[in-house]
């Protein structure tokens, strides 16, 4: 399975710029990937969030000139949870290495058919952080 679903915000008066560009970048940076199961990965251009990044695998948000990024987000069960900030302050140059990292762990880890927030669940934020190396 491919990691294709990118969702991006509408780019409201809030985003603080626009991202498409910025998307463009991280879905190169991601596409063609094989993955366990398919991956939603969701942008926002601002702290507004309005693109529900924060409910996505990988959700990153524009904070001024950095991005915040959230992994695990789960809106499929009856205990839905926000997703759990692992990076602060990425810059945009470093931000598509990030994201394709997350993926190569999910990718080397990740069980057949194991969504992304099960595998977190599993796995465990701190180790995906130390494979990071954050």
């Amino acid at each position: 399975m491919q990691s294709k679903n990118l969702a991006v915000c509408n780019f409201c008066k809030g985003a603080e710029s626009e991202g498409l560009e910025a998307a463009r970048e991280l879905d190169k940076a991601i596409a063609g990937m094989s993955v366990p199961f398919p991956m939603r990965v969701g942008y926002s251009g601002c702290p507004n969030a309005c693109g529900e990044s924060l409910s996505k695998d990988i959700g990153i948000v524009k904070i001024k000139d950095t991005f915040n990024v959230y992994v695990g987000g789960e809106t499929k069960t009856l205990n839905a949870s926000s997703g759990k900030l692992i990076m602060e302050k990425v810059t945009s140059d470093l931000l598509p290495g990030v994201v394709n990292q997350i993926v190569k762990v999910y990718q080397k880890n990740g069980r057949k058919r194991e969504r992304f927030s099960h595998f977190l669940k599993r796995f465990g934020l701190d180790a995906l952080r130390n494979e990071l190396a954050i």
